[in-house]
């Protein structure tokens, strides 16, 4: 029998209520960034077409938030490469 696993709500509080987002650290866009030229609409659809296809082929209903964690699995995936 699986035993469930429960959350620490206030303990996680806490540490949210330590946190000084004011100390933030500051990052410089790099020159790459800088000189991007912003992304046409046939980028977003087949961003989004390659999005629709890992979730279909992961066996995952195609929802909305699906959708939107296999772009962020791209994106994240993207970054580790550069």
């Amino acid at each position: 029998m699986a035993t469930k696993r429960s959350l620490d709500v206030t303990g996680m509080m806490k540490g949210f209520a330590k946190m000084d987002l004011s100390k933030r650290a500051f990052r410089v866009p790099l020159d790459q960034t800088k000189r991007a030229s912003p992304l046409t609409w046939g980028q977003v659809k087949k961003f989004a077409g390659t999005a629709e296809n890992l979730v279909i082929s992961q066996g995952k209903p195609l929802t909305s938030t699906n959708l939107f964690v296999a772009m962020l699995a791209m994106l994240s995936a993207q970054s580790d490469d550069e």
